[in-house]
């Protein structure tokens, strides 16, 4: 987000939110529907990661919003993510 529209006030909370969930554990999940499980305990009410998720909402409303760069902007999902950080390339990467 800080290198496609230079939300930085977004980006560190986001990054937080995102290394706490990792390091509770969530980034070993191997299916969505366990991911989703692991993300909504963890971040949730009394979560080990709910402070991070408080600051990233409350830093992050606009990249939320319709457009913004985590709803259908270009952060919104992982491929988009990979095109603004390593470009457009027609390559498979390897």
């Amino acid at each position: 987000m800080a290198i496609e529209d230079g939300n930085a006030t977004c980006a560190a909370p986001y990054d937080e939110a995102v290394q706490c969930l990792v390091a509770a554990g969530c980034g070993t999940c191997t299916t969505e529907t366990e991911f989703d499980t692991c993300e909504q305990i963890v971040l949730g009410n009394g979560g080990a990661c709910e402070s991070y998720a408080q600051a990233e909402q409350s830093s992050c409303a606009a990249e939320v919003a319709d457009g913004g760069s985590l709803n259908g902007g270009p952060c919104s999902d992982d491929p988009s993510v990979l095109s603004v950080i390593c470009g457009n390339g027609s390559g498979d990467g390897g």
